[in-house]
């Protein structure tokens, strides 16, 4: 099974407090305020494992949440192809500009799916192909370089 290395970033915003938090699987010590509890992630995926976890607002104020995924390529956490808000799935297919946004009361929570290979309608190729691909490029880079 190939697996890939996956860390889910949030955002969060609160009426008069804006905060940018990374977060990886391996548990966070220290997380500023607002405290946001995330649960149900595991280390490592399949590459086209279905991931769900959930988020659940532990501040004492409400909370604006935006959950994105990133994968480890090349030493360094980058932005997944075809980033989108995983809290809203319809931003992988719709540019949105969000005026009133929906913001998280404390103590509420909500459940978060990421789909990898979840093809993009704008995506030409058919659905196997786009797996496919995805399936190659984990392979490859599953693979120990070699060095002499």
């Amino acid at each position: 099974m190939t697996s890939g290395s996956f860390r889910i970033l949030w955002l969060l915003a609160a009426p008069v407090l804006l905060a940018s938090v990374e977060f990886s699987t391996k548990a966070e010590e220290n997380l500023p305020q607002p405290s946001v509890e995330i649960a149900g992630l595991n280390h490592e995926y399949a590459s086209c494992a279905l991931v769900q976890f959930s988020v659940r607002n532990r501040s004492q104020q409400e909370v604006y949440v935006e959950v994105y995924a990133e994968q480890f390529k090349s030493n360094a956490w980058t932005y997944v192809d075809y980033t989108y808000d995983l809290t809203d799935p319809r931003s992988l297919y719709v540019k949105r500009v969000i005026v009133n946004p929906h913001m998280m009361r404390t103590d509420a929570s909500v459940d978060v799916k990421y789909d990898r290979c979840l093809r993009p309608n704008f995506v030409k190729e058919t659905k196997s192909a786009f797996i496919s691909a995805i399936k190659k490029k984990d392979k490859k880079q599953a693979r120990p370089s070699c060095r002499d």
